[in-house]
């Protein structure tokens, strides 16, 4: 294909232009050419022919985060590939306040924001479709931008460029691991293209950014690589690479499952095991410490609680042997009552034959940080075949952040991550994580208090020797001495004088 003067890098970028996939993602590098091979692949839909009998030329749209990224990377690139290609005059076919481009052919390309897509995507039909820097959107864009591609007549197709952003929504839709991609999306084809791909790159800048960055962030921001990192992550000490792995179920550990209630949102129960391992501290003092190996992963969404106890006991029995399961914990608000109902989610889930155990109520941060410490002693582990979603989601769960990439507020973005980071922490803050020195570890774990399993223990097993207040009984108690009562015709004792009716006796 033609592009007058303007040629493309050989590689992914050539193959990504030329693809013939309805879905594609151009995923590299800096300076990998990500926005021009996204603008030229919208000039090759830009240039069908119009069939007969079609009364419209095709129409495109490029779609950005803001405004501002619109007018700082895509209209000085889209203007550059017109002058080079003699598709059009840019000064004169567009329009600014429109924010349209007209080409020669008639083909029209409309540049839009993505800060409000309900209000500019909806309506218009679109033969193509381009979003640059997919990493700052979101699924529901694409899908939004999706629905928008039913121009009759025309060979339709939507792509995004960006560089990778931990296992984001791109991750799951264009990656053979990811979710949606076996799923939703089966044929979308993935380019992949590190910044030496781009031949017009001089080498200052390519030596530059070589140094500017190292291990995990270079894979990613250089060579275009999903590789679990992400801006303002939790949890910095996750390694897909080094604590996703085969691992097998062991029938002489613990099980445990940690539960988030999705009301409208996916609901989700994490299965983990526990392994104790004795640690030496400091020299002579032993402790063990807990060893996380999460194990299986269940997701649903619009579920009722007699359906999710149907699904969860069905998967037990299938996936582990009997006897293996220790507690299940869950999400403290699935005690509130629900208007209508008058029960709770867990109560139904009880009704139903599952026992949840509320966890504490603590702030997210707690468990945040217990998780970070694990990690980075290397005691945190994920299935890489049952439950690579949560080792995703570990490392693409994200703090808010300025435009500086400080974070903002105490809680962690809400997105799809949320909910299988929300059930492992719950199952993880329920966790004991430092037995005293010399003792074994437990068989079976405290649930702590302000749980209702808590409340029954102290009823049905008191703890022996404790007074009213909680007083220590060690020793003999006082004896307690009777005193006899007054009667109307005794005299009362005689008290002793205060200190200021002393003073004025003696004055």
């Amino acid at each position: 294909m033609n592009f007058g003067s303007l040629s493309l890098n050989p590689g992914a970028q050539t193959d990504f232009v030329l693809g013939e996939s309805k879905f594609s993602a151009f995923i590299g590098g800096l300076g990998s050419g990500k926005t021009y091979a996204g603008i030229l692949r919208g000039l090759k839909f830009a240039l069908q022919p119009k069939p007969h009998g079609v009364f419209h030329p095709p129409h495109g749209l490029i779609a950005a985060v803001s405004y501002p990224a619109l007018r700082d990377v895509i209209i000085p690139k889209l203007q550059e590939v017109m002058f080079l290609t003699g598709l059009a005059d840019f000064e004169r076919d567009f329009s600014k306040s429109e924010m349209t481009l007209r080409l020669k052919n008639g083909a029209i390309i409309r540049l839009r924001s993505l800060d409000k897509p309900d209000n500019i995507i909806r309506g218009p039909e679109y033969s193509w479709a381009f979003i640059d820097e997919g990493r700052n959107t979101s699924l529901e864009d694409w899908k939004l931008i999706g629905g928008r591609l039913r121009q009759a007549g025309y060979k339709r197709g939507a792509w995004v460029a960006s560089t990778p952003n931990g296992y984001d929504w791109m991750h799951r839709v264009f990656s053979k691991d990811g979710d949606l991609h076996a799923t939703e999306y089966p044929d979308a084809l993935w380019y992949n293209a590190p910044m030496r791909e781009n031949i017009h790159l001089d080498e200052d800048y390519l030596a530059e950014m070589e140094v500017s960055y190292s291990g995990r962030w270079y894979d990613q921001e250089v060579l275009g690589r999903f590789v679990g990192m992400v801006e303002g992550g939790v949890f910095a000490e996750w390694d897909p690479q080094k604590f996703c792995l085969p691992l097998e179920f062991r029938p002489e550990l613990p099980l445990y499952t940690g539960w988030d209630f999705g009301i409208g949102d996916p609901g989700v129960c994490v299965f983990f095991q526990t392994e104790w391992k004795k640690v030496e501290l400091a020299p002579g003092k032993n402790h063990y410490l807990p060893c996380i190996y999460v194990v299986d992963l269940l997701e649903a969404k619009d579920l009722s609680s007699s359906e999710w106890a149907s699904m969860y006991r069905e998967h037990l029995e299938e996936a582990f042997p009997p006897g293996t399961l220790a507690r299940n914990y869950g999400d403290p608000a699935g005690m509130q009552r629900r208007v209508g109902v008058q029960t709770s989610v867990i109560q139904d889930l009880r009704a139903a034959g599952v026992e949840i155990t509320p966890a504490q109520r603590r702030s997210p941060d707690y468990a945040i940080r217990i998780l970070s410490n694990m990690m980075a002693d290397q005691r945190v582990f994920v299935d890489s075949e049952k439950a690579k979603r949560v080792s995703n989601a570990l490392a693409s769960h994200k703090w808010k952040i300025d435009k500086d990439g400080i974070k903002t507020g105490t809680d962690p973005v809400h997105d799809w991550t949320s909910h299988i980071v929300d059930a492992l922490r719950y199952g993880v803050s329920m966790l004991p994580l430092r037995p005293r020195e010399g003792e074994e570890p437990p068989d079976k774990l405290d649930p702590g208090p302000m749980t209702y399993s808590h409340v029954f223990d102290q009823l049905i097993k008191p703890e022996p020797k404790k007074q009213w207040l909680g007083r220590s009984t060690k020793g003999k108690l006082p004896k307690f001495v009777p005193i006899a009562p007054i009667g109307p015709d005794q005299p009362r004792p005689k008290r002793e004088p205060r200190p200021r009716e002393r003073m004025n006796a003696a004055n």
